[in-house]
């Protein structure tokens, strides 16, 4: 017996993946004392990061942080953030990964695509996934429809540049999957 799965059900199964392995994560890295030299974080050293108003980390110098969401391979906001949900559709529509960080993360972001009319330009199956408590939360465009990466950090929080590391991570391994 042969199954067929949707490219739907596939990303569905990978985001559930990607999410039960950063549940419950301990990790000890300090990015202080990491040096370029590192062979660690190897998605977030290929990748350009903007990290919107009011998120503040202190990163290692091989994290490339730019100033524009335009200018990023994925665009972080912090859950207090004062971007509007039309610029944050917006970056969606232009194909940029988008997400926010810090609780409540899902249901703000659900709450800046719905500010933002996402419905006008992606298929809105995703509106009704991922609900509950997330630490971080990040939607990928694939032309009328997104994928969703959500994650709870329990225990001690890794540091951002983790977190940032496994994002990128999943964002590439979704790219080579379309």
């Amino acid at each position: 017996m042969t199954h067929s799965y949707s490219r739907r059900q596939v990303l569905t199964v990978a985001g559930l993946a990607t999410t039960a392995g950063l549940a419950g994560c301990n990790l000890e890295t300090e990015p202080a004392t990491e040096t370029d030299e590192t062979p660690r974080h190897t998605a977030v050293r290929d990748s350009a990061v903007y990290l919107g108003p009011h998120i503040t980390a202190d990163l290692p110098p091989y994290v490339t942080v730019v100033e524009s969401a335009t200018a990023a391979d994925v665009a972080i906001l912090a859950n207090d953030t004062p971007i509007t949900g039309e610029s944050v559709v917006g970056w969606l529509v232009e194909g940029i990964p988008t997400g926010v960080y810090g609780e409540p993360a899902i249901s703000r972001l659900l709450e800046l695509l719905r500010d933002g009319d996402v419905t006008e330009h992606f298929d809105g199956d995703y509106l009704s996934a991922g609900r509950g408590a997330h630490d971080i939360a990040v939607f990928v465009p694939a032309g009328e429809e997104m994928s969703s990466y959500t994650g709870r950090i329990e225990g001690r929080e890794p540091s951002l540049v983790n977190v940032l590391d496994r994002v990128l991570a999943w964002i590439a391994s979704n790219d080579s999957a379309q």
